[in-house]
């Protein structure tokens, strides 16, 4: 497994060319893969409850680049990141370090270029909008994203993405980490705002698959800095 360093920056006002990205809200979910009981092609097959804990760094005025950060051991992280506009890059820290940061310097060397090569789906998959719901007293918007085609959702087999969002989070755009939820997003714009309180997949079979369960919302200041050199995104414009 490689390791890249992180610099904490004590900002002289110098500045440097350089692609700066902010990290405003630290979001923590307990993310469930549940039990199947037949097997599916293409996908895994548990035999138990798998329970994980996964958190997104975002941008509450930004959603098109997010963090993702995962546990492979007691000491590290793995940080998934990726701009919708052209860049990725996958790289693990020590977490004592890296939850002290205030800011981080990606070398070139992990970063990629990155193109969804899927933006014709949007076509195939809308959200709709579902009345609000009430859960434990308190009120919730929702809506999904399912295929718009039931006879191409029957041959693919595809299933739904359900958001349910949390009350009083209006200043977070929605946080949407499939390429083709945020292109469909992108081109009508039409959700509520707000950061979901609970997330699930339902397959085609309308089984749950995963769940998302929101944990604890953290309001932070991280920044994240990656030469002008491996700037991708540039490319795309």
């Amino acid at each position: 497994m490689h390791y890249t360093l992180f610099f904490l920056f004590l900002y002289t006002g110098l500045c440097f060319a350089q692609k700066d990205y902010t990290f405003d809200y630290r979001l923590e979910y307990q993310q469930t893969f549940f039990k199947d009981s037949i097997p599916i092609k293409n996908r895994p097959f548990y035999t138990q409850d798998s329970i994980a804990t996964v958190t997104y760094l975002t941008n509450s005025k930004d959603n098109s680049y997010h963090g993702v950060l995962t546990a492979p051991d007691s000491l590290h992280y793995l940080f998934n990141f990726k701009d919708e506009n052209g860049l990725l890059f996958e790289v693990s820290f020590i977490k004592e370090e890296f939850d002290q940061a205030v800011a981080i310097k990606i070398p070139c060397e992990f970063v990629r270029s990155y193109r969804n090569a899927h933006t014709y789906q949007t076509k195939h998959y809308d959200f709709s909008r579902a009345k609000d719901t009430l859960i434990d007293g308190l009120q919730y918007q929702y809506y999904t994203l399912a295929a718009n085609n039931l006879r191409r959702a029957k041959k693919k087999k595809t299933g739904t993405l359900l958001y349910i969002i949390a009350p009083e989070t209006s200043f977070h755009l929605p946080l949407l980490t499939y390429a083709t939820a945020f292109e469909e997003w992108k081109t009508n714009q039409n959700l509520p705002n707000g950061i979901f309180f609970r997330k699930y997949f339902i397959d085609y079979y309308d089984r749950k698959d995963t769940q998302w369960k929101l944990l604890s919302n953290q309001k932070i200041d991280l920044k994240l800095h990656i030469d002008a050199a491996c700037d991708y995104t540039k490319e795309a414009n």
